[in-house]
């Protein structure tokens, strides 16, 4: 449910705060005259999307982005079988899920590298973006990744080899 006038909530430098209902389509858009044109809607249950447009005096520029609250998380680590450096990248998508699920600004991700009695080898704390683990003194095998978003309570697990 949203206030029936909702264009003050932008406008007065006012922090407020409302409930929307998500199992129903909302909708919220904001323009000021040349200059930003911001839009949220939530077209279906545990849907967003954002939308928003810059105008300046060289034109102006649109970019939208849409997060499914309960997609699978995007993470993706390569190469894989690995041999020097195992990469491991959180995705804008995760980020942003994590940050609408868990409603905070700036989440951060626990990755850990284990192997298969469970040991932890490497750990690294991340916002995002690509993380690297260096794996060239580990023996060949089968190790695990183990991936903490904050918002689910157990880890998003990879599959990892690593072969020199």
């Amino acid at each position: 449910m949203l206030p029936s006038d909702y264009s003050n909530i932008i406008t007065s430098g006012t922090t407020y705060s409302w409930y929307v209902d998500y199992s129903q389509y909302a909708f919220i858009s904001y323009q000021h005259p040349n200059l930003n044109y911001v839009e949220l809607a939530f077209p279906q249950p545990d849907y967003v999307q954002l939308s928003c447009m810059a105008f300046n005096s060289c034109g102006y520029g649109y970019n939208y982005i849409d997060i499914d609250m309960y997609s699978p998380s995007a993470v993706i680590s390569y190469p894989n079988p690995a041999s020097d450096i195992l990469n491991v990248e959180i995705e804008l998508q995760t980020v942003l899920r994590a940050k609408a699920i868990r409603n905070i600004s700036d989440p951060t991700f626990d990755i850990r590298l284990l192997d298969g009695q469970g040991n932890l080898l490497r750990q690294s704390f991340t916002k995002g973006g690509t993380v690297e683990f260096n794996v060239s003194n580990l023996p060949d095998g089968i190790y695990y990744l183990h991936i903490y978003d904050g918002v689910n309570s157990a880890p998003e697990m990879h599959q990892i080899v690593v072969e020199h």
